[in-house]
């Protein structure tokens, strides 16, 4: 797992601790009842045993003195630090009110911004680099937001806006997501020099015109993550996740609770206030030889008060994912081969033993509750590849997860290969302050999937996965070696039935799978190398309806958000995805080519055919009007979309915005627009 560049937004919420019960002497602490810290000074208690068990078992971090990364931030016991004659643009200068008396003007609802982004969950919105408003598209790039308005006819596109998110070029800055909560827009960064991730809020009025509102600046560590989303909403709910690695702060450390500030034009710089309490942070209820501990916080998105946010602490492992559902924020925290004991030796599993048989490696599920902050926890086996694996369905929650034995070794598993799946169904009522153990019989022996790379997807009442094959292993690694791409299987499992499953043969790998209306398309390579996308119906009888091959194309993106789709009732419609040329993609995958958008036209029997491609244009040639990148040089999350939006097809490709239209089965260009021109709103650069 990538250290995901996450924030943490929280104000003090109580909670009461009781002791536990802990392991001998010889083992990590673990406590029966999730329960909060009383207090700070027995989170120091539980470090320093942690730290000697630690350190009895050899792990090298115990013996550290200070913090091997960065500086120090502030300890939750400690004075607020004094603010120097200060550059105002960082340092707290004593300006403004107290943070938890700053108010803005409210947000006003608005039915206009529905969402474009390629979703896992309906009403679960997550950041992106673009987001519509009105008739406006609102796009993210280089640190700067755009305004296109796409008028209300085709043909029409207009740069309306442009405006820096970020303070200074000087900050060491990247701002990665956007989200969008009526008509107020919520941009995420992060910036390594100061080692404090901030939000930036703006209003986007009736003409498509940005208004600064506010700043926050959390002290937090890089949340950036190659997966995952950095944020959501949900229902009105700003919902945020942190990781922080106990393990990188030295004996004679304290624990530095992150703070937060405020800054506004008018009131300039607020105190930091920290952002939650150790009282809110649960006890471990798993081993960890190298513990780390995991920040959930839910935030009101109503600037007409205060910003409140509840924030929820757990104290386990570093492996984690993140999981999002309309109601309830998951956590699976599971261990590494570290944590479960150093220099751990098992026998290898017998030939031909059935490893279902014996214990899977121990993880925890944990749940908090968005709407009251209320956490439980379940015991379980396995851990998901990622957050597509889980879903809440069915009055449970179900996770597709690989479940290597405990006891002896599987030979030939690489980096996931061949390790055994499972499908869990835990249920939702079996969360608990007292964790129970999820039996095995509430893990579904699911057939294996062969391949480095497992890709997943819940529909509703459906689980499809697969793997990549061959090749593209390679390409990953950045190597191009003389392996072939290999056709793989699709797994398709129906949760009504979960122990049946339908194999459905590839005639390509499976390197991506998305959700198309109440149906599926999968992506992949040949082994003759060309790309390729097959249309999958759902039903009691799934199967692959068709095949649609792209010759010299390559994938150039493999976030979710980078797909998207129309799908009408009747299962017909279109779906794009950006792509680059194979051979550019080999030679020059971060230079200054652009990528192109493919759109591909289905039937309502899920017939395919290429509908042409929206081919981007050189940077350098856009930037021929004196625009300047000046922060978030590199498109950590990408650079192009398909949108499809009020009836009509966009692509953004760089700094290209163009409208295309479908014309017997085919996409054509209509009109393109320069995101490096000067916008028609003329506005004073200040510092914001």
């Amino acid at each position: 797992m990538n250290a995901m560049r996450l924030i943490v937004l929280g104000l003090l919420a109580s909670g009461s601790a009781m002791a536990g019960s802990a392991n001998t002497q010889q083992q990590p602490q673990v406590w029966e009842k999730l329960t909060p810290f009383r207090n700070f000074e027995q989170f120091n208690e539980y470090r320093q045993k942690a730290r000697q068990i630690a350190r009895l078992h050899g792990y090298w971090w115990a013996s550290m003195r200070a913090r091997y990364a960065g500086g120090p931030l502030l300890a939750q016991n400690a004075a607020p630090a004094e603010a120097a004659p200060c550059d105002p643009a960082v340092q707290d200068c004593g300006q403004g009110d107290q943070l938890e008396e700053v108010v803005t003007t409210g947000l006003r609802a608005s039915a206009g911004n529905a969402s474009i982004t390629n979703n896992q969950e309906a009403g679960v919105d997550e950041g992106d680099i673009v987001k519509a408003y009105d008739r406006f598209i609102v796009v993210l790039q280089h640190g700067r937001l755009s305004s296109v308005d796409t008028g209300d006819t085709s043909g029409q596109l207009r740069l309306v806006d442009r405006v820096n998110v970020y303070q200074s070029e000087d900050l060491d800055s990247w701002i990665d997501e956007v989200l969008i909560f009526g008509d107020t827009l919520l941009v995420t960064g992060y910036s390594y020099k100061e080692n404090a991730s901030n939000i930036a809020l703006f209003r986007i009025d009736k003409d498509g015109v940005f208004k600064f509102l506010a700043r926050y600046f959390i002290e937090s560590e890089d949340y950036y993550s190659w997966e995952n989303y950095a944020t959501r909403i949900v229902d009105g709910k700003l919902i945020i996740y942190t990781p922080f690695d106990l393990s990188e702060y030295g004996r004679e450390q304290e624990f530095p609770l992150p703070r937060i500030r405020r800054w506004t034009e008018q009131g300039g710089y607020t105190p930091w206030q920290p952002l939650f309490s150790i009282t809110d942070v649960y006890k471990p209820i798993q081993p960890a030889f190298t513990p780390a501990m995991h920040v959930v916080s839910a935030c009101s998105i109503n600037l007409a008060e205060a910003l409140e946010c509840r924030s929820r602490g757990i104290v386990g492992p570093w492996e984690h994912e993140m999981y999002v559902s309309a109601d309830h924020v998951y956590l699976w925290l599971a261990p590494d081969s570290d944590d479960l004991g150093r220099g751990r030796h098992v026998e290898a599993c017998a030939a031909g033993e059935d490893v279902f048989k014996k214990p899977g490696w121990p993880s925890a599920a944990y749940r908090m509750t968005i709407s009251s902050g209320v956490m439980g926890a379940v015991h379980t086996e396995g851990f998901p590849p990622d957050q597509f694996a889980l879903a809440e369905q069915r009055g449970a929650l179900w996770a597709l997860v690989r479940r290597p034995p405990l006891e002896c070794d599987l030979p030939d598993v690489d980096d996931g290969d061949n390790q055994p799946l499972a499908l869990a169904n835990i249920p939702l009522d079996a969360f608990s302050i007292f964790p129970p153990h999820v039996e095995s019989s509430d893990h579904f022996r699911v057939p294996a999937a062969s391949g480095w790379d497992l890709q997943s997807r819940f529909s509703d009442g459906y689980l499809l996965y697969g793997s990549a094959q061959g090749r593209a292993r390679a390409v990953w690694r950045g190597e191009w070696g003389s392996e072939p791409y290999k056709n793989g299987n699709l797994a398709v499992i129906r949760l009504a039935a979960p122990r049946q499953a339908a194999v459905l043969e590839m005639p390509h790998s499976v390197d991506r799978i998305e959700l198309f209306g109440r149906n599926a398309v999968a992506f992949g390579y040949q082994p003759n190398d060309d790309y390729a996308v097959s249309s999958v119906a759902l039903g009691r009888h799934s199967r692959r309806s068709d095949t649609q091959a792209m010759p010299g194309v390559f994938e150039s993106e493999g976030r979710s958000h980078a797909f998207n789709a129309l799908a009408e009732a009747d299962g017909s419609g279109i779906f794009g995805i950006p792509t680059m040329d194979s051979e550019t993609y080999r030679n020059e995958r971060y230079g200054d080519t652009p990528v192109d958008v493919q759109f591909i036209v289905a039937s309502n029997t899920l017939d395919l055919d290429a509908a042409n491609k929206i081919a981007g244009t050189p940077e350098s040639q856009l930037r021929a009007t004196g625009y300047t990148c000046e922060v978030s040089c590199v498109d950590w999350y990408g650079n192009a979309r398909p949108i499809f939006y009020r009836g009509r097809i966009f692509a953004l490709i760089g700094l290209d915005f163009v409208e295309g239209a479908l014309s017997d089965r085919r996409v054509v260009e209509v009109t393109r627009l320069n995101l490096a021109a000067t916008p028609e709103h003329v506005r004073p650069m200040a510092a914001n």
